[in-house]
């Protein structure tokens, strides 16, 4: 009886903390290969950026026709560690053949208008060689919400920029969405967003996680909340999928969480500013890496930023 009423009272505080959660079509059309781990596709939308008033606010379609972060999330085999990987959203890539077309260059946003979401998660998985077991989007707005639910965070800043001292600063959920939206006076545009992207969330994660944080349940409860109502699930991740990923990573600290970029040319924006031109040769390493769940020998073998 005690059991049977725990599960009823689990079950609704899961049906509110997860009641804004939303969903998009499951991908049907997958490519590359399963590798050990987990591998989870995160895609988000600059605040900043337009919305179309078609789909509406945090609808998961603006994300993919406009991908401002894009981030291969890699757990472990053993649940150890996690390996963020950014794909700049501007990076010049091979779309591959489909219905929509014969293979050719261009952005994510350029494989989505041509052929959806599959086409979109396809380019990733040919990019990488790894098949993605799971596809989140993320409207970053809700990156506010989580930041303010936390009382702030300390993110550091790299380099003097758009009025900003270098060092650590304490953001509140409004400047934190400033923080990522930044781009005019900034002179690498994509590259310098993704380093903002990655050193907001590592933030978020050393005050949730390292600070303990989200031991207490309130608080876990409106970080939990917050999150789905920003956030967008294939219909095929079910719940129990989605706790099993949870508690997967329940180990997890800043310590044993790595955020890298992949390797661009020597000249990334020798296209134009809009674009990013990527290394062939680093990027086939360190997806080769990626593939045989071998990221950490990789890096330490490899001069990559990591942060």
């Amino acid at each position: 009886m005690l059991f049977a009423t725990f599960l009823i009272l689990f079950g609704f505080w899961a049906y509110w903390a997860f009641s804004g959660l939303q969903r998009m079509p499951a991908i049907s059309e997958h490519g590359g290969q399963n590798t050990p781990g987990e591998n989870i596709l995160l895609i988000g939308r600059n605040p900043s950026e337009p919305i179309d008033p078609v789909v509406g606010r945090g609808g998961w379609q603006n994300a993919m026709k406009s991908s401002d972060m894009v981030m291969v999330l890699h757990l472990t085999r053993d649940n150890r560690a996690m390996f963020v990987i950014s794909i700049p959203g501007d990076s010049v890539l091979e779309i591959p053949a489909s219905d929509a077309g014969p293979a050719r260059q261009g952005s994510l946003s350029d494989a989505y208008a041509a052929g959806g979401q599959n086409l979109y998660v396809r380019t990733v998985e040919d990019l990488t060689g790894t098949r993605m077991d799971r596809v989140a989007v993320l409207d970053m707005t809700g990156l506010g919400e989580i930041t303010d639910h936390l009382g702030g965070v300390v993110v550091e800043i790299p380099t003097a920029d758009c009025g900003l001292p270098v060092g650590p600063r304490k953001l509140d959920g409004a400047s934190a969405l400033e923080y990522v939206a930044l781009n005019p006076c900034l002179g690498s545009h994509d590259l310098d967003r993704v380093q903002r992207q990655q050193s907001l969330l590592r933030g978020l994660m050393r005050t949730a996680v390292d600070g303990n944080r989200i031991n207490n349940p309130f608080t876990l409860s409106r970080l939990l909340r917050s999150t789905a109502g920003h956030l967008t699930l294939e219909d095929d991740f079910s719940y129990p999928s989605m706790f099993g990923t949870m508690f997967s990573m329940r180990g997890l600290r800043s310590s044993t969480t790595t955020f890298l970029t992949i390797p661009t040319a020597a000249e990334p924006f020798a296209n134009g500013a809009d674009s990013v031109l990527l290394d062939p040769v680093a990027d086939g390493k360190l997806f080769e890496a990626l593939r045989a769940d071998k990221l950490a020998e990789y890096l330490a073998l490899n001069n990559i930023p990591t942060s």
